[in-house]
């Protein structure tokens, strides 16, 4: 008798759903991982090995057979997946074992891990992965650490020419390993200044692993106070003589001076014979 006609061989995975056996002619299949419905199913579940052989009689008495070999779904390992990862905009290939799957997260999926994606906090990720005709999947637990923060005290300060101002830092979120460093040149978390002129003071807040945080400190320095001054000619001891300031242009500084004389417009008249001093308010 000629052979009967039957599958060709074929590879399935062990989770996969029962397959219908479909004869190409009448008769039945008979095996280790056939079950006697109908229609003739092959479940996976009844195996006894990697290799199944499914052998089938027609009704001329014909017989034949066919192999189905059936892959083991994949051990996946987390063995070395790190319990954190810093808050950036950057992509990781994590180690898992084995490689080549994807990322699944709120509905989406990767082919890497972004953090930024991800946001800080604790998430659970599902990762897939084909293996043969297998696709295992699994979860693993991975938190996102919080963003870096900056804060520079003071945000805003005003000084005359010459005056010294203390900047100090604070460093939140990240892994806390914090470095500090200043736009003018100076590192750690107090940095001092002598502006001369009105500055933006910049600090940048690392910790080797985070995205960087900047925090700034708007220092006003006040113009210097600048005039031209008019003086009497020398008078007798006792009598009165005078001074004439004149700021510049603009400047919206006030004068009072340290003796109750009399003043007039910018015009101070006071007894000779004594010091006088001018104070800009």
């Amino acid at each position: 008798l000629d052979s009967a006609l039957v599958p060709s061989d074929t590879f399935i995975c062990e989770d996969s759903p029962n397959i219908v056996l479909s004869p190409k002619e009448n008769g039945f299949f008979y095996g280790n991982t056939v079950i006697s419905n109908n229609p003739q199913l092959f479940n996976p579940l009844l195996r006894k090995s990697l290799i199944e052989r499914v052998n089938f009689i027609s009704e001329k008495g014909c017989r034949n057979s066919f192999n189905v070999f059936i892959d083991t779904l994949p051990n996946i390992d987390f063995g070395l997946v790190p319990s954190f990862l810093c808050f950036k905009d950057s992509l990781f290939n994590l180690e898992i074992a084995p490689s080549g799957g994807q990322y699944k997260f709120q509905n989406s999926t990767y082919d890497q891990i972004n953090p930024f994606v991800l946001g800080s906090g604790n998430h659970s990720i599902t990762y897939t992965v084909p293996f043969a005709s297998c696709i295992g999947e699994d979860s693993f637990d991975l938190t996102v650490l919080n963003p870096l923060k900056a804060i520079v005290t003071p945000d805003f300060d005003s000084l005359c020419p010459g005056e010294n101002t203390t900047l100090q830092a604070f460093g939140f979120g990240g892994t806390g390993n914090y470095s500090y460093q200043w736009s003018h040149g100076q590192s750690g978390a107090k940095a001092f200044a002598t502006p001369l002129k009105s500055t933006v003071y910049t600090l940048t807040l690392t910790d080797g692993c985070s995205e960087l945080a900047n925090a700034e400190s708007n220092i006003l320095v006040h113009p210097e106070m600048w005039f031209s001054s008019v003086i009497s000619d020398s008078v007798c001891y006792g009598k009165n003589g005078f001074i004439v300031l004149n700021l510049r242009e603009g400047n919206p500084m006030k004068i009072q001076w340290n003796y109750p004389g009399t003043t007039k417009n910018d015009t101070f008249f006071a007894p000779s014979g004594s010091y006088y001093t001018a104070f800009a308010l």
